[in-house]
């Protein structure tokens, strides 16, 4: 079965969508940039025209607003692979209990993505990690088991919507006593949403509920001698998603004893997977779920080690909430590092709800 939550009493299946925010994205230019660049899907930046590169955005107040990330920033966490349940539904006895191994995180580009002819600011966040359990059985052999992990998580930066998930994995089994290794499974699993899955609702406020209707689109590729790697399928779904609470999902990690606990709950009200999004980390303090093998994850966040941008954006609304289809004045001032007002800096504001750029250029006061 799957493992309780931490602190999730009084847990209910939300029955309420939250509107989609408004957002901004902003692109610093070096030089000159068209506005009418033609972007490809699933297409990074041309190289001269993605260093530097920032994103930046704006929404309504709230609690806990999206945040903005900068390549290189990077997360450590503890991992945790239960991974009984999978072993066992192949007819495989065993005594394994958890892989326990660290994983890096980091943000290793900022790109455009397109889904559906839009196209929109993305973050590729890779992970990377290595997960063992020791002195372990598996048909009555004694050895140990490794979980050789990677992964690359395409992230819509308007609103950390994802895009697209791809997780290869390598399991192998090391006979005690000797260097002879079985393999166990060598498989990478993507799956690309239609719409983006929202985990999240920025702004992030307790009670909040949503739900997400989306196609998985699933592709499998590798070998096993104990799993039948399934066949590629588009997958229907509909989840549920609330703000549970707020609190202290006790990691390594300080600074985040105000978490927010947003779970996701499946078409019977059965709690699917949790986060702990911890603001000051710009990142979940812990993340539990069940990946496609079939193995319970959880990571807790031990360090984070964000990047200082060279150039700062800050936006600012004329109103905090406003009629439809009115105009609305937008304030962006643009400072360096040392807080020094950057001018003549060419940029293009994108509203990305209908693919609207405005290319625009800073005044002596930044």
């Amino acid at each position: 079965s799957k493992h309780p939550p931490y602190n999730m009493s009084g847990a209910k299946a939300p029955i309420i969508q939250s509107a989609t925010p408004l957002f901004f994205t902003l692109l610093l230019i070096l030089g000159s940039w068209s506005i009418t660049l033609d972007f490809e899907p699933d297409e990074p930046l041309d190289e001269d025209l993605q260093t530097p590169f920032h994103a930046g955005a704006k929404y309504s107040l709230g609690d806990v607003d999206v945040p903005v990330l900068y390549e290189g920033d990077s997360w450590t966490y503890d991992g945790f692979f239960d991974v009984v349940e999978m072993i066992e539904s192949a007819g495989v006895d065993t005594d394994a209990e958890a892989l326990t191994g660290e994983l890096s995180m980091w943000v290793d580009d900022v790109m455009t993505w397109t889904v559906d002819n839009h196209s929109s600011v993305a973050y590729d966040i890779k992970s990377t990690g290595m997960f063992i359990g020791e002195n372990v059985t598996l048909d009555d052999k004694l050895g140990d088991i490794s979980v050789e992990y990677e992964s690359s998580e395409i992230i819509r930066a308007g609103d950390f919507a994802t895009i697209r998930n791809q997780v290869y994995m390598d399991v192998n089994f090391l006979l005690g006593g000797g260097p002879l290794s079985i393999p166990v499974a060598e498989i990478t699993v993507t799956d690309s949403f239609y719409e983006p899955r929202e985990d999240y609702d920025f702004p992030l406020r307790v009670g909040e509920e949503w739900i997400n209707d989306y196609l998985d689109v699933n592709t499998w590729t590798g070998s096993s001698l104990y799993f039948t790697i399934p066949e590629d399928e588009t997958l229907a779904y509909e989840t549920s998603h609330a703000v549970v609470s707020v609190g202290d999902p006790s990691v390594s990690y300080s600074g985040c004893d105000n978490s927010y606990n947003v779970t996701a709950f499946d078409e019977n009200g059965s709690i699917e997977s949790f986060r702990w999004w911890c603001p000051t980390a710009k990142n979940d303090a812990w993340r539990h779920f069940e990946n496609s093998l079939g193995m319970y994850i959880d990571f807790y966040l031990k360090e984070f080690q964000p990047v200082t941008p060279d150039i700062i954006f800050e936006v600012d609304l004329e109103y905090s909430t406003w009629a439809l289809n009115t105009p609305l004045d937008v304030w962006v001032n643009i400072s360096d590092a040392s807080a020094n007002p950057v001018s003549d800096l060419t940029f293009i504001l994108r509203y990305e709800y209908n693919d609207t750029w405005v290319t625009l250029t800073t005044a002596s006061n930044g």
